[in-house]
């Protein structure tokens, strides 16, 4: 009670204690809201780089930058997971140069490695991946994966009951009219799109599914602004 949030251009309230997830959003601080203001509370937001005073001194982006010929762009764009949390990245190019899909511009310093206008770095790691490293120092590992379009056929492999005691919830997976649906009592539908293999975004963030050696699906897990690994299990295999 009383506590002050900091508050985004724009008006947008943003929890003191929130930790800082995905990358590939920047905003900073620019007032203090009022706990007691309504339009405070009960919002979260992805946050990179809250600057709440001039004691935290944040790099500079370079200024400029270098042009890149079209294969070094190329070396760039494309689909990433974050390693840690599974989320998805991805880097497109459009005519005013390379960003972060609704996220950031992309200013090049070498051939080799970008920068964002707060100041993250992302370098290409020399496997195919990236590492991003924010003005703090805090780093995260980007690997590159397909995009996956499954088969109606193929998405029957992940259609089960799911439970959680975390989550003290159950979750029913079902493909209907060609796609993957996960229903929880007592209406609630959430529609899952496919990103990479397994994983798939959805009102709920992002779900990776898990597999065990022979291949069947035993779970799957669900990543979001606060939470990196909220696990649920298999329980029933949906009768076919």
């Amino acid at each position: 009670g009383g506590v002050e949030l900091p508050v985004m251009e724009g008006g947008l309230a943003i929890p003191i204690s929130a930790p800082v997830p995905e990358i590939g959003w920047q905003y900073v601080c620019s007032k203090v809201g009022a706990m007691s203001d309504p339009a405070n509370r009960g919002r979260t937001y992805q946050v990179a780089d809250v600057v709440l005073g001039s004691s935290l001194a944040v790099p500079a982006a370079t200024n400029g930058g270098v042009a890149l010929s079209e294969a070094d762009a190329s070396a760039f764009v494309g689909l990433y997971r974050n390693t840690t949390t599974g989320v998805p990245v991805r880097i497109v190019k459009e005519a005013a140069g390379l960003r972060v899909e609704r996220g950031a511009t992309l200013t090049a310093e070498s051939n080799s490695r970008l920068v964002t206008p707060a100041g993250q770095r992302w370098a290409l790691d020399g496997r195919g991946g990236i590492t991003v490293t924010d003005a703090f120092g805090r780093t995260d590992a980007l690997a590159r994966v397909a995009p996956w379009t499954p088969a109606s056929d193929d998405l029957r492999a992940f259609e089960g009951t799911y439970g959680s005691p975390d989550a003290e919830t159950e979750l029913v997976g079902k493909v209907e009219e060609g796609a993957l649906v996960l229903r929880q009592r007592p209406d609630r539908v959430v529609r899952l799109t496919p990103i990479y293999e397994a994983a798939f975004s959805g009102s709920l963030g992002t779900v990776i599914f898990h597999k065990d050696d022979a291949g069947r699906v035993t779970g799957f897990s669900v990543s979001q602004d606060r939470v990196w690994d909220l696990r649920f299990a298999r329980e029933i295999p949906a009768a076919r």
